[in-house]
């Protein structure tokens, strides 16, 4: 008699299921999380305006990788939220000109490039 030959979709399902079962309270952390930041966000006013569930997940979830999309928020649980508070807040270099580029480095550090800058950098692109 041949053995029994299991087919790639039961094998998968196994596999994620086994993956589900290491990573079950990891996951669960991560989940609360998200819904905790989620509704903070999702209450809190953010330029006279509430952000909506989708913008608010996604707020969440950039902030949990360090990568902020609110600058500087104005309540202190979504500075927690941010790590604003353990960081320090800083203003925006581009409310002088709204026509410039900023990015964060590692560090947390505000880089602003104007569009002049932007112009001589894509002279340069290479291609």
């Amino acid at each position: 008699m041949a053995p029994h030959k299991r087919t790639g979709l039961h094998v998968t399902s196994l596999y994620f299921r086994a993956l589900l079962h290491e990573f079950r309270w990891t996951l669960a952390a991560l989940l609360a999380l998200v819904v905790l930041g989620s509704t903070l966000y999702a209450v809190t006013p953010q330029d006279g305006a509430r952000p909506s569930v989708g913008s608010a997940v996604y707020c969440t979830w950039m902030a949990l990788f360090a990568q902020p999309i609110v600058n500087s928020p104005e309540a202190w649980y979504l500075k927690l939220v941010n790590g604003v508070g353990i960081a320090g807040d800083y203003t925006d270099p581009r409310k002088d000109d709204p026509d410039s580029v900023m990015w964060r480095d590692w560090g947390g550090q505000a880089n602003v490039l104007t569009n002049a800058e932007c112009e001589k950098f894509e002279k340069h692109k290479v291609r």
